[in-house]
């Protein structure tokens, strides 16, 4: 039985994701900016540490409920190719393609559409980078290297050391990996070694750096001046203070919200079609000249997710476009009731 508070958090990290990309990339910025745009950016920036970070914790939680063994280790290779590798493959060719032909991302000639496969593309970049992290702790479990709770410790300290001194290229995604990496093996730790994780001593010292940290990092926003003289790994390390105290409370005490969690089951079409399902909305947005900071947010987050799940749904409905487009084999979702509490 599916864990509905699981469910919850799923569908509050795709909504806050798809949120941010509307923000960053569709409401107005610099001079001339609105109230509601700022308010909005403001909250973007406020959520930056939590957005992404949650996003990946989870999918680490899901895959620490049964870690790799050797004699497991080509099967998982085979199932993350299937659904992370084969949707990327498709869905990143006709977004490009689609975006090429309607124009709604400003120029976009159709003869660069191998660049998608080889430099991080819109929001699927994600896929490629978490196909690596599965491989590489897949890996490392297979040789039993974090199965005490002072190796995962290790390999977490490693990873966040190279998170923030590390920059790999930005060919296949390698840089994604980096960035993303400390927060699979916090989620792993969650899901692991939940017993240490969640101390009353733990969630008194995530409270007090949590405590501390928001309130520097949105000082930063406010005093930009103040900011640009901060080395850029500061910024980084006030970050990670607080991903590593939110995001641990969020997981600790959730609850099931039933709308949440009947968003959670699409959070996988939901982060492929976002963007393509926003495509009709800006052409109409477009040519009724709308240019009201609130109504393209409410319009494009609620239009483009709502879209997103009416495009996963028909997909699920085919085992030709379950299986090349979810990478899916099992039985169609179905479109699921409201969850009861």
């Amino acid at each position: 039985m599916k864990d509905l508070s699981l469910e919850t958090l799923r569908g509050f990290a795709i909504l806050m994701v798809v949120a941010g990309y509307i923000i960053k990339e569709d409401l107005s910025q610099g001079a001339g900016h609105s109230v509601i745009s700022s308010a909005l950016h403001f909250i973007y920036y406020c959520l930056t540490p939590i957005r992404m970070p949650l996003f990946t914790v989870i999918s680490a939680y899901l895959y620490a409920a049964s870690p790799v063994t050797r004699e497991t280790f080509s099967r998982l290779v085979t199932g993350k190719a299937r659904r992370i590798l084969i949707p990327f493959a498709v869905v990143s060719a006709l977004q490009y393609a689609i975006f090429s032909f309607t124009a709604v991302n400003g120029p976009q000639p159709i003869g660069g559409i191998y660049k998608v496969y080889l430099w991080p593309y819109e929001q699927l970049w994600f896929l490629l980078s978490i196909f690596w992290i599965f491989i590489m702790v897949a890996v490392i479990d297979s040789f039993h290297l974090m199965d005490t709770r002072r190796k995962w410790l290790i390999g977490l300290f490693l990873s966040t050391a190279a998170h923030l001194l590390v920059h790999p290229t930005p060919l296949f995604s390698f840089s994604g990996v980096n960035y993303l990496l400390p927060f699979f093996l916090m989620g792993y730790g969650i899901r692991r070694f939940s017993d240490e994780f969640f101390s009353g001593t733990m969630i008194r010292i995530y409270l007090a750096v949590a405590f501390f940290a928001y309130p520097a990092y949105i000082g930063l926003f406010l005093d930009p001046v103040f900011a640009r003289r901060l080395p850029i790994n500061m910024h980084h390390l006030l970050g990670l203070m607080i991903t590593f105290s939110a995001v641990p409370l969020i997981f600790h005490f959730r609850r099931t919200v039933p709308f949440l969690a009947t968003v959670g089951p699409y959070t996988f079409g939901i982060y492929l079609f976002n963007k393509v399902g926003l495509v009709p909305i800006k052409i109409l947005f477009a040519h009724f000249e709308i240019k009201n900071d609130g109504l393209i947010f409410v319009c494009y987050w609620a239009g483009s997710v709502i879209l997103a799940i009416a495009i996963h749904a028909l997909m699920d409905q085919h085992a030709v476009t379950r299986g090349l487009i979810l990478g899916m084999r099992e039985a169609p979702v179905m479109i699921r009731p409201p969850v009861k509490i």
